[in-house]
This record gives structure tokens, sequence and C-alpha cells, in this order.
């Protein structure tokens, strides 16, 4: 590595980083290639204020194109401060550093060993088209939840949608950003109900209490209003497939929900038996059932 990568910074990066810096850099670089081309490192420098990180993006090849990966950072709740590019030549091909500075927008502190591979995870399955990139991403800072578990937020508000309940995306997505810990009950109740490994209806109804008595401080109407849909609808979901994997082993990359519409207050007509939901960064659809069988 040393022979490969000796020549290989410029001038640039060696004013701006040390040699202990550039031997970590190169463990992100020397695998990367045409069908693996992106690497990440989400950092805190050591005089940097707890509000501030650093992201680096490492990529084969050619330059990312800033106009695709800010607002990707921002709708995971960060402010660019400023991005330093690097080419790094080597006998193996060109390299890029991008380096972002970044504020969280909210100005609170990020606490880098909770959600250093939580955000990298989720930046990578936005990048890759897996999750949309779209204000609900900020949970994955402003929460600590998994891309995963905002897709499923996310899908149960494209369901909404469908309900005709009058709330457009975004102001779901504030709401939910606005009271993060009725937000983590939210998805703790949908672990609680379907999770194989184990569902406990003792729980679920604790959470379901909690939730409630949490509403009792929620000053907006409107708020109130979306948080109750959630809670209706994960209580009216009858089956996921959340949790099922493929023939390899793999999660699905589409979530669908057997909903009961007769369990859900204030529905439009008319009520079918069952509804399933499917969802996905791709697709969505509906399917109205009569009876128990399609």
């Amino acid at each position: 590595l040393a022979n490969r990568f000796r020549n290989s910074f410029p001038s640039s990066y060696r004013d701006d980083f040390t040699h202990r810096t550039a031997v970590a850099d190169i463990q992100h670089m020397k695998g990367l290639a045409e069908d693996q081309p992106m690497a990440m490192s989400f950092y805190r420098e050591l005089e940097q204020p707890i509000q501030q990180v650093n992201f680096k993006l490492f990529h084969y090849g050619n330059p990312l194109p800033l106009s695709d990966v800010i607002p990707v950072m921002e709708n995971l709740g960060l402010k660019v401060m400023d991005e330093h590019p690097y080419a790094v030549r080597s006998e193996n091909g060109r390299f890029w550093i991008h380096d972002f500075r970044m504020l969280h927008q909210t100005g609170s502190e990020i606490d880098m060993h909770s959600v250093r591979d939580t955000f990298q995870t989720a930046f990578a399955h936005i990048w890759h088209g897996d999750a949309d990139s779209d204000h609900f991403n900020r949970l994955v800072l402003g929460a600590q939840l998994g891309w995963r578990e905002v897709a499923v937020l996310r899908a149960y508000a494209a369901y909404v949608k469908q309900l005709k309940f009058g709330i457009s995306q975004t102001a779901i997505a504030n709401c939910l950003i606005h009271h993060v810990e009725i937000t983590k009950k939210l998805v703790e109740l949908f672990y609680s109900r379907f999770d194989p490994e184990g569902t406990r209806l003792e729980k679920q109804e604790k959470l379901k209490e909690a939730i409630i008595e949490e509403l009792e401080s929620v000053p907006s109407l409107t708020d109130d209003r979306i948080i109750r849909r959630y809670l209706d609808l994960i209580l009216a979901t009858l089956r996921t497939n959340f949790f099922q994997t493929d023939g390899d082993g793999k999660l699905r990359g589409y979530f669908s929900f057997k909903f009961s519409p007769r369990d859900i207050p204030d529905i439009p007509e008319p009520r079918p038996m069952y509804e399933v939901f499917v969802y996905s960064p791709r697709v969505q659809g509906v399917h109205l059932r009569g009876g128990k069988v399609a």
C-alpha cells in the first residue's frame, strides 16, 4: 500500500492532514473499484464542537456531483458548511476524497458513538435508491432510528395519503421529528406487534397507553391527529413482510402491510374487508379485498 500510494496524494491533502490520517483513508480506498466505487467515514475532529461533524466520501473514478450529495445531507438533518475535494492518483486508478464539514440543522449535539454506523448505513441505502431522500430522514440523527425504521414511518405516511387525510407528507415528517420520544414508541409498538423474535401483547398495551398519555402534552391539534392516525394504523395492521427475507437471506426491498380497514376510524368508503398496501421507492399500490379470498 505504501508503494501504491507513495506519491498519490496532492499537496493540498498533505497540507490539511497528517500521515496517520492518510493511512486511515487508504484503508477506505484500497478496495474501491468500478463495481464497488464508494466508501465513507463519518467522524469528528478533536477540536470540533459537539454540533459539528465531518463526512468523507471516497469515490473511485470521477468526482461525485455536489448537487446530488448535498440534498441527501440536508434531508438527513445536516447543513453543509464547506467541502474540500482531493484527487488521489495511484497505479490502480484515480480516487476522489470529498471532505464535508457539517453542522446539525437544529444545533443539537451529535453523539458520534451512537449514530456513526446508523448514519453511514442510511446514507448508503439512500444513495443507492433503497430509500427515499426526504424530510423523514432527519429521524436518523434526530431519533437515532435506522433507515428501515424510518422507511416504515414513511410507508405509513404514504398510506395515510391514500386515505385522503389532508395533511402533507412534509407536515407528517415535521410532526415526527418534533415529538421524537413518541415517534420512538410508535416504532417500538410496530416491533412489539410483528417482530418474529417475540411479540408481546402486554408490552403492546403498555406502549399504547404511554403514547396516549404523552399525547396530552402535544400542544398542536394537527400533530395530535397525525400521531393518533399512526397509532390507529399500526393497531389495524394485521400482517407485514417487514421482517421477511428472500432466498438469499436478504431483507425485502419493499414493504407490504395487510390492514383491517374497518378498524381504522374515519376511513373513506367503501370499507373492504382487507387492504394490502405495498410500498417502495419505486412503486406504491393498494389491493382492496372484499372477502377472505382474493
